[in-house]
């Protein structure tokens, strides 16, 4: 998965957190932000997921305070 790292910053996940949330060993995560490991297309999907999750949340909570 190309930019994962940065991806997952943007979302405001750590490796530990993503890992946390989609099951996936930190060290598969950190080995393929390095390069150096290939994630299965069933662990992009759960990445892919978690993700988005996690930006709708984050973009329902500053519409929220924009709206009050």
């Amino acid at each position: 998965m190309k930019n994962l790292k940065r991806l997952r910053r943007d979302a405001g996940l750590s490796q530990h957190a993503l890992a946390t949330k989609t099951g996936i060993h930190r060290w598969r995560i950190a080995h393929s932000e390095l390069g150096m490991a290939e994630l299965t297309e069933a662990e992009i999907a759960v990445i892919r997921k978690v993700l988005v999750d996690v930006s709708r949340k984050k973009s329902a909570r500053v519409l929220a305070e924009l709206s009050a």
